[in-house]
């Protein structure tokens, strides 16, 4: 590794991916590389540098506020980006993807500009990573030339088991057709548009899994005895359920078996705005979860929040995401951060700041972004206008130091 001169960024708090520190000093290479963290107490070289920024030759950057890691965004779908502002609010998830479907239709080019505007937007809000949810291959132009680091998981849909055999191998296809803009996997869409035996088939494929979960009440509906709104949404996309029984167990408790060898791999469950403490446990039995907050979107849909204490409560392993723009007002994690902060103050500062930056790196495999350890790439952000720990509504961030590639992408 060729360090070249040393850059020492200095900040009222310094968040390691871990722990929060006063006064901290953080060195790392013009490149951007991590090459340590000096705590200002007890240290009175650094403390002394700070005093005097030319001591030894180093000057020291100080920038008033809190640094941290790089942000990443867990759960994102960039190919809906065209699409901010177009849906009301309120209406529940059901009526939110009928006037989905109208607005998907419009000329690539103009689908792929509004991406490049998305992906400018969260890197102007310190996002250097994104768990990228696709439905087709338009993504993969800009994700190829992209700053941003993706994982993407292309989504399969497929409540007739008689075309389940059909389904997967398109998305396999799209996979393969797509393996120069990085790490991608194949998964199920919601439990209410996957047949069981499309969910085993995608069990069979080893790789990071993700789904949406429990975004709506009717879903345990759906499961519990057949009843609730996904039976009008099945009627309105003109798709015959005659076939369908339903299991007289919740969502979650039903379709989990269904992925068979999961144990073996990483789960992340996406929105949880009605998972409950029984519905926790059980997935917890079954293998390695992760549980995605989107707050913004859960408003913005069902104008309602996951019960985030009973995850506290659980120590869950959590990340953040934003959804898409249109069902967000915007793509940012540190949004989504104020958001939590304001309905639940008990979560602490460093808490969320984990959930925004190691958390994630961790679920996604990317050992170079998360935290300010030695040898790392992942960024500096600074955000201003924290108060008394507390993010509040005139909170705002930038990037100071951009992410490193990755593996994937060297």
């Amino acid at each position: 590794m060729n360090q070249g001169r040393l850059r020492k960024l200095k900040s009222d708090l310094v968040f390691d991916g871990n722990r929060l520190y006063e006064g901290a000093v953080l060195l790392l290479t013009e490149d951007g590389t991590i090459v340590g963290l000096l705590p200002a107490e007890g240290n009175d070289n650094v403390a002394g540098e700070v005093e005097d920024p030319e001591t030894d030759g180093e000057h020291v950057e100080y920038y008033p506020g809190l640094m941290t890691p790089g942000f990443i965004n867990a759960h994102c779908h960039l190919e809906l980006s065209h699409m901010r502002g177009l849906l009301p609010r309120g209406t529940g998830l059901v009526d939110f993807i009928l006037q989905l479907q109208h607005g998907r239709h419009i000329p690539a080019e103009d689908v792929i500009s509004a991406m490049q505007e998305a992906e400018a937007e969260m890197l102007s809000e310190g996002i250097v990573a994104v768990g990228d949810i696709a439905n087709s291959a338009v993504s993969v132009p800009v994700k190829q030339k992209s700053r941003l680091l993706y994982h993407t998981f292309f989504e399969l849909f497929g409540l007739d088991p008689a075309k389940a055999d059909s389904v997967l191998p398109g998305g396999i296809a799209l996979q393969e057709s797509a393996l120069a803009m990085g790490a991608s996997s194949v998964v199920p869409h919601a439990p209410y548009s996957v047949s069981e035996k499309l969910f085993r088939l995608i069990g069979e494929q080893l790789s990071l899994l993700s789904i949406h979960n429990q975004e709506s009440a009717h879903e345990d509906s759906f499961f519990l005895d057949g009843t609730g709104e996904f039976l009008r949404l099945y009627q309105e996309f003109g798709i015959d359920i005659s076939f369908y029984q339903p299991s007289g167990h919740r969502a979650l408790t039903t379709w989990m078996p269904w992925l068979g060898g999961s144990r073996n791999r990483k789960m992340l469950l996406v929105h949880n705005t009605y998972t409950t403490a029984a519905d926790v446990e059980e997935a917890l039995r079954m293998g390695e979860m992760w549980w995605c907050l989107c707050p913004g979107a859960n408003l913005y849909i069902e104008g309602r929040l996951p019960d985030v204490p009973m995850f506290l409560e659980k120590e869950l392993d959590i990340v953040l995401g934003t959804d898409s723009l249109a069902s967000n007002d915007c793509l940012s994690i540190l949004e989504e951060m104020k958001i939590l902060s304001r309905h639940f103050p008990q979560i602490g500062l460093e808490q969320l700041l984990q959930w925004a930056t190691l958390n994630a790196a961790r679920f996604f495999g990317w050992d170079h972004l998360g935290s300010f350890e030695k040898g790392k790439r992942p960024g500096v952000n600074l955000i201003t206008g924290v108060t008394a720990g507390r993010l509040g509504e005139d909170v705002r961030v930038r990037s100071l130091v951009p992410a490193g590639a990755g593996p994937e992408r060297i």
